[in-house]
């Protein structure tokens, strides 16, 4: 992680005005990897600011448990390649099934990433992972073309995210459905 990147964050936000407490940050395993002190601390300032912070692809890097409960993340996000094969693979079922009981464990919010059909949302919900992102409820919307999701008639119970590439991440809570 770039040593200024925490001003660069902050400075965003405050020409833009957004609220940072909307604003939810991922990092990647191997992000934790080049010098961890400093990332936790870089972190923590962003939480501190109000910005959310998120462990994504989980389960593909290197992170090391012993760790894992001193990040002041929020959220782990499971890779899709674990959920891509939830229903034809028991290693990736497992694996996901040991990820949402650590994160219920460490209180962490939990996001399946990459689903694709209905019979990964049915394992999930088996799994009481009930935040999930993916085709099966959208494609990454440019930007500029989000409005029409946020405005009426939007997707019930959405939560959108901004990406650096121009896109939006919309992930879908199915918990009152369960």
């Amino acid at each position: 992680m770039k040593p200024d990147i925490f001003e660069s964050i902050m400075s965003i936000v405050q020409e833009s005005g957004v609220d940072p407490r909307l604003l939810e940050l991922e990092i990647t395993e191997s992000a934790m990897m080049h010098n961890e002190a400093h990332v936790i601390r870089i972190l923590n300032s962003l939480r501190e600011a109000g910005i959310a912070v998120s462990m994504d692809d989980f389960g593909t890097g290197y992170s090391s448990l012993s760790y894992l409960h001193s990040l002041p993340i929020e959220c782990l996000k499971i890779d899709r390649s674990f959920v891509r094969k939830l229903t034809t693979d028991p290693d990736s079922r497992a694996i996901a099934e040991m990820i949402v009981s650590m994160a219920r464990q460490l209180k962490l919010d939990i996001v399946a990433e990459g689903v694709e059909n209905e019979e990964q949302i049915r394992l999930l919900k088996e799994l009481h992972c009930f935040n999930v992102q993916g085709y099966y409820y959208s494609q990454p919307i440019p930007s500029d073309e989000i409005r029409r999701w946020l405005l009426p008639p939007s997707p019930a119970a959405g939560a959108v995210s901004a990406r650096g590439d121009g896109f939006v991440n919309l992930t879908y809570d199915f918990y009152d459905e369960y």
